[in-house]
C-alpha cells in the first residue's frame, strides 16, 4: 500500500507561463446551453429573472453588487454589470471542485477590446486563487497567490501581475468583436500539473503549477477577482454581460471521454442524487467535526441514543455504537474519491482534527464528547472503551485520511492510538470492555480487572487494528499480540451443554455478568463474532486450530437448531434457552417463565435469531490469501456484489438522504421519528456508486476500500484498501 506524501507539488520561486499546445473544443460542449449534467456542480442560464443560479451543489444563492438581468442574452436572458465594479460571488464548498474543474460561459462586453483587462471568473483558495483573466492582447487561466500586497520589489515591478505563479493563456487579435457574445472555458488538473484556456472552441494547454493547500474552495466570483488590492483587473467594466455559466468537478478531457459512454441506468442516478443528499444533510449537522449517533425527524434534534431522555444540546459528539463521527467521516472520505468533491474532504478533515486534538495522552478516545469553543472534554464519565469500535473507528479514520493527505499529524496520532491499543491488552491475551487509566489495566463492563470481551466487537476490532498497526509499522509486537488473542479465544470457548462463547469474561476466563440483561451464558452474537475473529485469524496464519473451531460449531448448531433459529442465551450447564430481565433469568423453554419475561414488554415475546452463517464465514476462512489488481472483469463482478444493495438503499432514503424510522427504538420511550447518521445504508450506497462509476470507466481500476480484493468492504479496508494479508510473518 502506498501513501500519498501530498495533494499537490511544489510551487516554483518565481512564475511560469506554460508552454502551451493548441487544442480545438468541440462546439456541441463550449456552445452548449447550461444545463444540469452528472458531473456539473453550478449552472446557471438566468432565465428566471433572479441572480441565483439554476443549479447548485451547495446554495445556489447569489451574493454581489452592481448585477442586473440583461434581456439580450446569449440564449434567452443573462446578467449585466450595471455599474462599475459589479459582480457576483457564490459560496465554494461543493459548487467547485477546487483540484479538478471545467468552467466555461458566454461574455460580451468591452472588456474584449485590446489593451482593456479584467479578471472574468475566479475561484478563491486560502493561499491562492485561479483565475479567467482578459490581459490587454490575451486571455489567460492565471494560478495567483492570494498575498496582501508586493513583498519584494521583484513583483512591484511585475506591476498588474505580480501575483501570478503559473498561467496559460491565448493570443486575441484586433477582430474579437466585444458586442458579440464569445464562449470562454478553461479547465485544470492540479495532480497533473496542467490547465487549457479556449475562446470560441479554439485555445491553448500547458503546465500550471499550484501552491500546497489544504482548504477548499471559499468562493467563486463572476465578474470579478478575489484580490482587489494592487489589482487593476480585479474590477468588471460597467456593461459586461454574462450567460451560460456551467461548472465541472472533472477536467475538460475527462468530460468529452465520458461523454461518449452510454448514458447511465436510471438507478445509478438516482442513487449519486441521493448520496449527495445524505452528504449536504451531514454537512447541515456537522457540529466542531462531528455529529451525534441519533437525530429526530424532522426537528433534527441530536441524541445519544433512541430514548428521548438522551436528547442533548449540539455541542456533544459522539464516538460510540459502531456508528460514531469517525465512521461518518470515512464515508465522506470516500466520497470525496467517488464525486471529486473537494468539500467532503473539508468535512472529513474537521472530523479527523477533532479526533488528534481529542486524543488522550495515553493515546486514547472517551465515547462521548463535549465541546466548548477553547476546549475539549470527556462527556460524562472518562472510558476508553473497546467495545462499540470507540478506539478501533478513529483509528480506521486516522489511517485513511493519512492514506489520503499524507499529513504527518494524522500519522503521529494513528501511532499513539495503535500503542495505547497494544499497551491495554490484558495478559491473557484478551482485551477487556474498557481500559482504566487510574488501575492501568482492563476492566469488564462489570468493573472486574483484566478480563476479556467478545461483546460488540472487542476481540474482532483488536485482531484487526494490530493487523493494521504491523502494516504500518512492522512492529512484531502487533503480530505476537495477535497470537495471543487467537489462543485467548480458543480458551473462551464453552463447550459441554452449549458450543460456543459467552459475551464476557473474568480473568480466569470464567463468563461473567455484563449489563443486567447480559448474562454469563452462551450467546449467538459472541459466538458469531469469535467464529469471524478465528476466520481472519486463520486467513493470517494459515494455523488450523483457529478453523477447526468454526467447522465444529457449524455441525453442533446444525443438530441443535435444524429449524436455522435461536434464541439470544443458552444456559452453559443445561444448554436451555433464556433471556434476562433486572438480572433475573427466565427460561424460554418454560411457557410460564417465557411469558413472565414477555409481560415486562407489554406482551411481546422473546425475539429469535437467525443462527450465525458458519458457512459463509468458513468460505472467506481460507489461506493463503491470493490478491490480484482489479481488471475490468474483477469491476463488473463487485458492481454484480453491489447493485442490489445500492437499489434498495436508493429506493429508502428520504428527501434529506436519510433513512427515518418511524419510531426509533420501537419503544415507548423512544425520541420518534429518527434516524442514524452513521446509517450502514450510507455505505451500501456509496459501493454501489463506486462499482458502477468504476466499471463505466468513470473512476480508474483501483480498489477503494468500498470493495476489495475479497468482496465488500467495510471501514477497515476504507483505510487500507488491499494487501491486507499480504507479507505478516506470523511464524518468523
Amino acid at each position: 500500500m502506498k501513501f500519498r506524501t501530498s495533494l499537490v507539488g511544489v510551487v516554483v520561486a518565481v512564475a511560469t507561463v506554460a508552454s502551451a499546445e493548441s487544442i480545438n473544443i468541440p462546439e456541441s460542449f463550449w456552445r452548449a446551453p447550461a444545463q444540469y449534467e452528472r458531473f456539473s456542480t453550478l449552472t446557471a442560464r438566468w432565465d428566471n429573472n433572479k441572480l441565483d443560479v439554476d443549479f447548485a451543489l451547495d446554495a445556489p444563492l447569489a451574493g454581489g453588487f452592481g448585477m442586473a438581468i440583461d434581456k439580450n442574452g446569449a440564449s434567452g436572458q443573462g446578467i449585466i454589470t450595471s455599474e462599475p465594479g459589479g459582480y457576483l460571488h457564490f459560496i465554494g464548498n461543493s459548487n467547485l471542485n477546487p483540484d479538478a474543474a471545467t468552467v466555461r460561459f458566454m461574455a460580451r462586453g468591452r472588456f474584449w477590446a485590446q489593451g482593456q483587462i479584467m479578471t472574468l471568473f475566479a475561484m478563491r483558495r486560502e493561499t491562492f486563487s485561479i483565475e479567467i483573466v482578459k490581459k490587454p492582447a490575451a486571455l489567460a487561466l492565471i494560478v495567483r497567490k492570494f498575498q496582501y500586497r508586493p513583498g519584494s520589489q521583484k513583483e512591484k515591478e511585475k506591476g498588474d501581475y505580480w501575483r501570478t505563479l503559473s498561467e496559460v493563456s491565448i493570443p486575441l487579435s484586433d477582430n474579437v468583436d466585444p458586442e458579440k457574445w464569445h464562449s470562454v472555458v478553461a479547465s485544470w488538473d492540479v495532480k497533473a500539473g496542467g490547465g487549457l484556456i479556449a475562446l470560441d472552441g479554439a485555445g491553448e494547454t500547458g503546465k500550471l503549477t499550484f501552491p500546497n493547500d489544504d482548504r477548499g474552495v471559499l468562493m467563486l466570483l463572476l465578474g470579478g477577482s478575489a484580490h482587489t488590492k494592487y489589482a487593476r483587473d480585479a474590477y468588471s467594466i460597467k456593461g459586461t454581460a454574462f450567460d451560460e455559466l456551467q461548472c465541472y468537478n472533472q477536467p475538460l478531457e475527462k468530460l468529452l471521454a465520458w461523454g461518449k459512454n452510454p448514458p447511465p441506468p436510471p438507478a445509478l442516478v438516482k442513487a449519486e442524487t441521493g448520496a449527495r443528499n445524505y452528504f449536504r444533510t451531514l454537512a447541515k449537522l456537522q457540529r466542531y467535526g462531528g455529529w451525534q449517533g441519533v437525530y429526530s425527524w424532522p426537528t433534527l434534534i441530536g441524541c445519544d441514543a433512541q430514548g428521548r431522555y438522551l436528547a442533548s444540546y449540539d455541542d456533544i459528539i459522539s464516538n460510540d455504537k459502531t456508528r460514531g463521527s469517525a465512521l461518518i467521516a470515512a464515508w465522506l472520505i470516500y466520497g470525496y474519491e467517488i464525486f471529486n468533491d473537494h468539500y467532503y474532504l473539508d468535512l472529513a478533515r474537521k472530523t479527523a482534527d477533532f479526533y488528534v486534538a481529542a486524543q488522550s495522552e495515553e493515546g486514547a478516545w472517551n465515547y462521548s464528547y463535549k465541546i466548548a469553543v477553547n476546549h475539549v472534554t470527556h462527556n460524562e464519565h472518562l472510558e476508553y472503551k473497546f467495545q462499540d469500535s470507540v478506539q478501533s473507528h478513529p483509528i480506521y479514520l486516522l489511517s485513511y485520511i493519512y492514506r489520503i493527505t499524507g499529513e504527518k499529524k494524522y500519522h503521529e496520532s494513528l501511532m499513539r492510538a495503535g500503542a495505547f491499543y497494544l499497551k491495554a491488552q490484558n495478559p491473557d491475551g484478551s482485551w477487556s470492555h474498557h481500559y482504566d487509566v487510574k488501575a492501568q489495566c482492563g476492566r469488564t463492563a462489570g468493573g472486574l480487572p483484566n478480563g476479556g470481551e467478545i461483546n460488540d466487537l472487542a476481540m474482532n476490532d483488536a485482531i484487526d487494528v494490530m493487523t493494521l498497526m504491523w502494516h504500518f509499522t512492522k512492529d512484531r509486537r502487533y503480530i505476537d499480540a495477535m497470537k495471543r488473542a487467537g489462543d485467548w479465544l480458543l480458551k473462551a470457548r464453552l463447550r459441554g451443554a452449549v458450543d460456543g462463547w459467552a459475551q464476557q469474561y473474568d480473568n480466569q476466563i470464567r463468563p461473567v455478568w455484563a449489563r443486567e440483561f447480559e448474562p454469563p451464558a452462551m450467546s449467538f452474537s459472541a459466538t458469531d463474532d469469535a467464529c469471524k475473529a478465528l476466520a481472519q485469524l486463520y486467513r493470517l496464519s494459515g494455523d488450523k486450530r483457529f478453523r477447526d473451531p468454526i467447522v465444529e460449531c457449524r455441525d453442533w448448531f446444525a443438530k441443535k437448531f435444524p429449524d436455522g433459529m435461536m434464541s439470544s442465551y443458552y444456559e452453559i450447564e443445561t444448554g436451555r434457552p433464556i433471556r434476562v430481565f433486572e438480572r433475573k433469568i427466565y427460561h424460554l423453554d418454560d411457557p410460564k417463565e417465557a411469558a413472565a419475561y414477555a409481560s415486562f414488554f407489554q406482551g411481546v415475546p422473546a425475539r429469535s435469531y437467525r443462527v450465525p452463517d458458519f458457512q459463509g464465514i468458513l468460505e472467506s476462512a481460507v489461506y493463503p490469501v491470493r490478491e490480484k489488481p482489479l481488471d475490468k472483469e474483477g469491476a463488473e463482478t463487485m458492481l454484480g456484489l453491489t447493485q442490489s444493495q445500492g437499489k434498495m438503499a436508493a429506493d429508502t432514503q428520504n428527501e434529506a438522504g436519510v433513512w427515518v424510522y418511524p419510531n426509533y427504538g420501537d419503544t415507548i420511550a423512544s425520541i420518534g421519528a429518527g434516524f442514524i447518521p452513521g446509517q450502514g445504508r450510507a455505505f451500501m450506497l456509496l459501493r454501489y456508486i463506486d462499482a458502477a462509476r468504476t466499471a463505466r470507466g468513470e473512476l480508474p481500476l483501483a480498489y477503494r476500500g468500498g470493495s476489495y480484493p475479497h468482496g465488500i468492504g467495510s471501514m477497515k479496508n476504507l483505510a487500507f484498501p488491499s494487501g491486507w494479508y499480504d507479507d505478516v510473518p506470523w511464524n518468523k
